[in-house]
Formats: C-alpha cells, structure tokens, sequence
C-alpha cells in the first residue's frame, strides 16, 4: 500500500468506525473491527471479530458490524467518549 493508500483507508475507518479485512494478512481469515475511543476522543483500543473465510459475514453494514458497531460505542461512552 502507498502512503495515500493508508490514509484514504484510515479516512474510511473514521467516518465509517468499522475497518474488515478479507485474507489481506491471513488467507481465509476474515474480520471486521471497530475502534474504542477514550473521554478525549483518541482511539484507546479496537474491538475485532474474525472468522473463516464463508463462515464470516464481513460487509460494513451486515449483522456481525453492526453488533460489533453497537459494542465499541457503548465501550467508547464507559470511557468518556462523546
């Protein structure tokens, strides 16, 4: 990946607050992950559910990210955040 590459994902990952990969590091490992932001609003941790390749449904808007959206914010709120 290039420089703009990183950033054009990191941009995604804020607005979206959901990132998921799809075997980019372990063939047939996929996941879907959700930052935790602390009181200040810096990324205090990341919260991931991974699975198998066909096991696990990784799109953005599908139920596994849409659970785990709903955990990372009430986390995010334990800890300050908005």
């Amino acid at each position: 990946m290039t420089r703009a590459d990183v950033e054009t994902l990191f941009e995604s990952v804020r607005k979206r607050k959901l990132a998921r990969i799809q075997g980019d590091l372990n063939p047939g490992l996929h996941g879907v992950s959700a930052p935790i932001f602390d009181h200040a609003g810096a990324v205090a941790g990341v919260m991931t559910v991974m699975g198998s390749a066909g096991l696990i449904d990784t799109r953005l808007d599908g139920h596994v990210a849409t659970v785990l959206s709903a955990r990372a914010e009430d986390v995010s709120r334990r800890m300050g955040w908005g």
